[in-house]
């Protein structure tokens, strides 16, 4: 185990080395070595966000996608998948849009040849001609419509369903990359073996419409994996914006470290987002509630009606 350890260490190095913002975002996570997830997932760790690592996937990596599993779960976070897992009702679809939406961020130096993930424009997603960084919301909808016009030849039971597991681990992120494979139903979870380094259907249905993919993750035993999110699912609206601003904390001082010199390094997804951070926004007093409160609790004053000789 502490061999895994220090093989994060090294690549966080070697992370910070080639984009600066993303190494350091790693640093301040919270790390550990965890067989119950079949790739790696990011996942909630009381108000923070802690990173999980399959050891047994970790190690077959190579080296070049060691770097971009590591940055797909960062974009997870830092693009609100985690807080915001639960917002859509088809938890694999979800999946699939969410690492459709950041793998366009992760550079192909990272991905290799054996890259296994979901490409918004490359595989069984290229007939639907999606446009690009145009947010999970958006690829959930036009995926949900796909299938819906093409519903899936494959029926449960056919084949054996087991040949994608799309376990989500860690895939660039999350199940991601150029296969379908299926997150963690986390948003957080990575590459897995939804389709071979060229793109094809592993799910053994011989087809590679969006439709027989989602069908076999379904069907598989580790499609739905998102038991790891349980605890943000029954969290109320105020923990998860504690979350939420504990992530911003996160990012604010990353690009502080950086340096006022050195802001160039933030990328371009985050910088709008992190500016903003920065915007005080001036209180807005209430003054209808604050006389009606303070007239509530002033003395009250009587006064009689007297003659009186002008």
């Amino acid at each position: 185990m502490n061999d895994i350890y220090k093989e994060v260490v090294k690549y966080t190095k070697n992370l910070m080395f080639k984009e600066p913002f993303y190494g350091l975002f790693l640093i301040s996570l919270n790390k550990q070595v965890d067989k119950r997830i079949p790739t790696l997932c990011v996942e909630p760790d009381n108000l923070n966000i802690k990173l999980s690592i399959n050891p047994d996937f970790w190690s077959e990596l190579k080296d070049n996608v060691k770097l971009g599993v590591l940055k797909h779960e960062l974009l997870h976070i830092a693009f609100f998948h985690l807080q915001n897992f639960d917002r859509f009702p088809d938890k694999i679809l979800q999946n699939i849009a969410a690492d459709l939406e950041i793998n366009q961020y992760i550079d192909k130096e990272y991905k290799g040849d054996t890259w296994e993930g979901l490409e918004y424009d490359q595989g069984i997603f290229a007939h639907l001609n999606l446009l690009p960084k145009q947010g999970l919301k958006y690829y959930y909808e036009k995926i949900q419509q796909d299938i819906k016009d093409n519903p899936p030849i494959k029926r449960k039971g056919d084949g054996d369903g087991n040949g994608s597991d799309g376990s989500g681990g860690p895939g660039p992120g999350s199940d991601e990359d150029n296969n379908p494979e299926k997150g963690d139903g986390e948003g957080s979870g990575g590459p897995s073996p939804g389709n071979d380094k060229n793109g094809n259907s592993q799910d053994g249905s011989g087809d590679n419409s969006v439709a027989d993919f989602v069908e076999s993750l379904r069907e598989s035993e580790d499609g739905d994996i998102h038991s790891l999110w349980d605890a943000i699912k029954d969290m109320d609206e105020a923990e998860r914006k504690l979350i939420q601003k504990q992530i911003d904390h996160q990012l604010k001082e990353v690009a502080e470290n950086l340096g006022k010199r050195n802001r160039g390094l933030i990328p371009n997804e985050l910088s709008e987002y992190i500016a903003s951070l920065y915007i005080k926004e001036e209180p807005v007093m209430d003054w209808k509630s604050y006389v009606r409160r303070f007239a509530g609790i002033s003395p009250k004053v009587l006064t009689k009606k007297t003659r009186y000789k002008r």
